[in-house]
Order: structure tokens, then C-alpha cells, then sequence
């Protein structure tokens, strides 16, 4: 188990917002878990060991389960009991390191490690904006809207988000919610800030299903209580609240119809994937029924899954908290250990430095929420605050019919803003420019800092074939002119890289790549000689071309003519 510790049950049903995520309508005994006057509550001793174990335990069970649930091979529409399943691979883990399971959780928590415990919904979405990862569904949905200049919490409503209930956010939070040990109130209020940019409805009821029962995890090795911790911080009327307890009746009923309880969830679902409430339901199918063991619990989730590795890696995740990474399968965990240093795709962390970073961020939550971290005799311990319940009694929905207008011009109504919102802020960085073109797979625009450099203009190319271009019409001074650039890479990955192309009346002046080294923009200053065009009117390109690499986004830190 996660600790010897066990909490009763009253402490450890969850928060939720009563409202969805949407700030104007947070209870005030939400908004009040951290700020403004709080009862002082019970502590319960927690080993600094214990919650490393549990915590490692957490992010393992979830790599696991992404990576071998992305491993089925099933038709749509099978049953769940008839999918064949593969056989496990350690290499698999490798998998972990590029999923879209994984990714987001650990940029929402890079995102609070530079922010802060408090940070704000514009915050959160605009570090979610500048990862380059190409994602799907609801996070694509997000990105899009964030790069296009639609901000939160419309950025996660159903107006410019086909996806706002979808379970796409459930998957995101694993790591913030795994910093509040035995707090599953903090735990939501951790990830309500993300919610509001990315979720809605079920989306977010969603990710308050699956905080609060990893947050309870982490000191509770009861799997059924686990699950009832979860189910408690839904709205008791809302469709996810239902789908859960559903489940938890029919497992009560007939604890050992797995099958049977796998179609009453497709069923009420309607066989639709992107239903938050049926990912949820199989997650709660795969705990209850898999009664404590990992392997199992990864067989149920997987086949419920069919291919779609959100059900498994939710339910690993959750186990693996439980359980602790020293009693997690060596069949299993001897894959994670071998890649346990190498690093997740884009980020700065592995495995390793993930759970360190992680137990020095839960020290600041546990000590925002009142409680301390003290030594006794050799071993370290955290004194973790005890939460009472809280079930909201309020749910918002919606009806997908109809928003169906306003989804068919989305993607028009994106680009366009995106193309206004990047052209307003070429003209704060450099007046006079035009943008023609550039690609919506990063963050372009005006940043106020990148790689010791304050005032960066970045692009994108908006393909291997079509270049970013920026251009301009300009009195070139006389003497011997210079047009200065100073650009740099991106810091993404080893080696990255772009083409810079200077073009004077349509005709290419200068070509050059600007090449990153080891994690960094490698800052270049050009000086591109306009002497032939001393005196003369000419019209100024820029480009941001593609090179080798698949990262090619460039970025400025000045551009004039002396």
C-alpha cells in the first residue's frame, strides 16, 4: 500500500466545484481551502519515503498502463471480453515517454512549478499553448484556442470546445493531484485553475473523479474506498455521477461479472469514446473488479480501453498510488526502472527528476494547507491536514446539438484570430511589418522572455513546403547599411534547427540555418550587407523556413537596419 496509514472515510471524500470549474460560480468553501479563515484540522503522520514510494508508484502505474493500452489492437465496436491481449514488453515503457497520457499531466505541473501553487487560468493555458506537441481531441481543441487568442474559460466551453466534456482533462491532472496526499479537497483546488481552460460539464466533473481518488490513494490502500472517495466529489444528479455509481452497484450486485458490468457501461454510454463519463465508468469497472492487483486491474482497463489507453493508464495510475512503486509487478516495473532517467519527450524531466521535483512541490501544499514536514529519529515525515467532505449539490450540461452551428465554423473563426492576434503583436515588436504567413503548431507571436532574451517575436512555418514570412517596404540609409537579425532555436529537444532566408526585392539576399545545441536557442547575430540598395525603397522578407528537424519554429530577438 501507498502507507500503513489509513484514513477514515468521511476524511477523504472529495471537493468539487460546485460549479464545474467556471470561477464566478465556485462555493466559497471551495475558494477557502487555501485562503481567507479555515479551521484548524486533524494531522495524520505521512513518511516522506512512504509518499515518494506512493507517488513514484502513481506515475509508473499510469506509464504503464498508457503504454500497454496504446498496445491493443481491437475493432471499435467489440466487446471488451473479446479482445485479445497482447503480451507485455518492457520496452513498451519507452511508449510512456512520447504518449499524450503522459505529456500534459507534466506540463500542468511545469507549469505550476514556474507559477506557482496559485496560478491563473490565462497562466496555465498560455505555458499549455507553447508545448509543440501534436495532440488530439480536447487538448488540440485547447491549444487552438489559446494560440487563436481565446482565452479562459472560453477556451474550455462548449461555444469554441467540441471537446469541453469529453475525458481528455481527466488525464491531464495526475501529477497535481498526487501532490495533496490524503487531501482530495486540495487536490481539486489545485487543478481548477487548468479546468477552467480546458473543461467543462463531465469534462470536468472528470478530472475531479480522478484527483480526488488519487489523492486518497496516496494514504489509503482500500481500493473500493478509493473509488468511493471519487464517486463522492460528483454532483449525485450529474451523468458522470451516475455512470459511477451505476458501476458501483453493479459490482456490489455482481462482484464477479466483470463483462457483464463492461457492457452496462458501454451501454449507458453509448459506445462513445469521447464520453467522459464512460472513460470514468471503466476506470471505476477496472479498480473494483480487479480488486487490488495491478495485473489484473491493467487487463480490465486495457480491454475496456480497445486501444484507447486513457481507461488503463487512469486506472494503474490510481492503483499504482495505492500499491506504491515497491510492490508494482517486477514484470511490469522492470521497464519503468530501466528508462526511469530518460527524459519525456520535450520536457526537462524523467521519471527521476519528475518525483523529486514532485515531493518538493507537495512540501509547499501540504504547508499552504497548515500542515508541516518534520524529522524524527533517521526518517522524514509530512504532517498531512485531514479533510472533511464536501458533495456539491449543483451540475451544469449541455446539450452538443446545439452548438453544432458555431463548430462548423470554428476552424475559420480560429484561423482568422490567430492571424489578427499574431499580426497585432508583430506591430508591438516591430512596426511597419506585415505577416503573410505562419504556422498555428506553436505559440507565435510577441514573448515577453525566451532563453535569457526579453521581447521575442516567434513563427512557425505552416508547413514543410510554406515558410513563415513576414515583410516590409523600407528607406535603406545611405553609407553601408547592415540589416542586423539575432535569432535563436528552440530548446525542445537536442538539436533543432530552421532556415533563415532574407529576401530585398524578391530576390534572396541571405540564407543561413539557425541551429540549437543541447537544450538551448544558441542565440546567432547576423549582419546581411544592403550597400547596393543604399538610398533606395526596397522591400524587406523575412522567412522561417524548415530545415532537417521537425522543430523549426524561430525565434527573433531583433531585427533593424543601421
Amino acid at each position: 500500500m501507498a502507507s500503513s496509514l489509513r484514513l477514515s472515510l468521511f476524511a477523504v471524500i472529495a471537493l468539487c466545484l460546485a460549479s464545474c470549474g467556471v470561477t464566478e460560480n465556485i462555493s466559497d468553501t471551495f475558494k477557502n481551502v487555501f485562503d481567507g479563515k479555515r479551521k484548524t484540522l486533524a494531522t495524520q503522520r505521512l513518511s516522506v519515503f512512504d509518499y515518494e514510494n506512493a507517488l513514484r508508484g502513481g506515475i509508473a502505474g499510469k506509464m504503464i498502463g498508457a503504454a500497454y493500452g496504446a498496445s491493443v489492437i481491437a475493432q471499435p465496436n467489440v466487446a471488451p471480453s473479446d479482445v485479445v491481449l497482447p503480451a507485455w514488453n518492457p520496452d513498451w515503457t519507452t511508449r510512456a515517454l512520447e504518449s499524450e497520457t503522459i505529456l500534459p499531466s507534466i506540463t500542468l505541473f511545469e507549469a505550476m512549478q514556474a507559477k506557482g501553487i496559485s496560478i491563473s487560468p490565462t497562466e496555465a493555458a498560455l505555458i499549455f499553448a507553447r508545448t509543440p506537441h501534436s495532440y488530439t481531441g480536447g487538448n488540440q481543441a485547447v491549444q487552438q484556442n489559446i494560440r487563436a487568442g481565446i482565452m479562459p474559460p472560453d477556451s474550455g466551453r462548449p461555444k469554441y470546445n467540441p471537446f469541453a466534456d469529453s475525458p481528455h482533462f481527466q488525464n491531464n491532472i495526475d501529477i497535481l493531484a498526487m501532490l495533496s496526499p490524503g487531501m482530495p479537497q486540495t487536490a481539486i483546488r489545485l487543478i481548477q485553475p487548468y479546468g477552467e481552460a480546458f473543461a467543462y460539464a463531465d469534462g470536468v466533473y472528470g478530472a475531479n473523479f480522478i484527483a480526488a481518488m488519487l489523492a486518497t490513494a496516496m494514504m489509503n490502500d482500500d481500493v473500493a474506498a478509493v473509488v468511493e472517495s471519487g464517486r463522492a466529489s460528483l454532483p449525485p444528479d450529474s451523468r458522470y455521477a451516475q455512470m459511477v455509481r451505476a458501476v458501483v452497484d453493479f459490482h456490489r450486485a455482481n462482484p464477479n461479472d466483470w463483462a457483464a458490468c463492461a457492457r452496462m457501461v458501454m451501454e449507458r454510454g453509448g459506445g462513445n469514446s469521447e464520453s467522459a463519463a464512460q472513460i470514468g465508468g471503466y476506470v471505476a469497472l477496472s479498480l473494483l473488479y480487479g480488486k487490488g492487483d495491478f495485473e489484473m486491474t491493467l487487463y480490465l482497463s486495457s480491454r475496456c480501453g480497445r486501444g484507447d489507453p486513457r481507461p488503463s493508464a487512469s486506472a494503474c495510475g490510481v492503483l499504482g498510488a495505492v500499491l506504491g512503486y515497491g510492490r508494482l509487478p517486477e514484470a511490469f516495473a522492470s521497464g519503468v526502472t530501466r528508462y526511469a532517467n530518460a527524459a519525456f519527450l520535450f520536457k526537462g524531466h524523467s521519471l527521476n527528476s519528475l518525483v523529486s521535483a514532485s515531493v518538493d512541490q507537495a512540501q509547499l501544499v501540504i504547508e499552504r494547507r497548515g500542515g508541516t514536514k518534520q524529522t524524527l529519529g533517521q526518517r522524514e515525515y509530512f504532517s498531512v491536514p485531514i479533510e472533511t467532505a464536501y458533495t456539491p449539490d449543483r451540475r451544469v450540461t449541455f446539450d452538443r446539438g446545439g452548438f453544432e452551428a458555431e463548430w462548423a465554423t470554428l476552424d475559420t473563426r480560429r484561423a482568422d484570430q490567430f492571424f489578427a492576434r499574431v499580426q497585432k503583436e508583430l506591430n508591438q515588436w516591430q512596426p511597419d511589418w506585415t505577416l503573410l504567413n505562419c504556422g498555428g503548431q506553436i505559440y507565435a507571436g510577441r514573448w515577453d522572455e525566451y532563453e535569457g532574451r526579453d521581447n521575442v517575436f516567434v513563427t512557425a512555418p505552416v508547413s514543410r513546403e510554406v515558410p513563415a514570412r513576414m515583410t516590409r517596404s523600407v528607406a535603406v540609409p545611405g553609407g553601408s547599411p547592415k540589416l542586423t537579425v539575432i535569432a535563436g532555436a528552440s530548446n525542445l529537444a537536442q538539436n533543432t534547427g530552421w532556415i533563415l532566408r532574407v529576401f530585398v526585392n524578391d530576390q534572396v539576399e541571405f540564407e543561413k540555418a539557425v541551429i540549437g545545441e543541447k537544450h538551448q536557442a544558441n542565440w546567432q547575430e547576423f549582419k546581411i550587407d544592403l550597400s547596393k540598395y543604399a538610398g533606395q525603397t526596397v522591400t524587406l522578407a523575412l522567412e522561417n523556413g524548415t530545415s532537417v528537424w521537425d522543430l523549426s519554429t524561430a525565434y527573433w530577438a531583433r531585427v533593424d537596419i543601421k
